[in-house]
């Protein structure tokens, strides 16, 4: 059977303020290059990334979450 279908979960599917909070808050950690944030979400969703567009709806909202906690440290 298949799972259930859960579009926030679908490659994709973040929104434009989850993607501009994410550059914002990677640019604020000196990670600018396509390059190095690709690789900077890539470790935190533990996939391979090729570029933001490519992050779910969930996972923008847990790399926020992930990056706001880092900021506290």
């Amino acid at each position: 059977m298949p799972e259930p279908y859960e579009p926030e979960e679908t490659p994709g599917t973040l929104n434009h303020g989850q993607r501009v909070r994410i550059q914002l808050m990677l640019a604020e950690r000196g990670i600018k290059s396509h390059d190095d944030r690709a690789a900077e979400l890539s470790n935190i969703t533990g996939r391979t990334i090729g570029s933001t567009n490519d992050l779910s709806y969930r996972e923008a909202a847990n790399v926020i979450l992930t990056l706001q906690m880092a900021g506290q440290r």
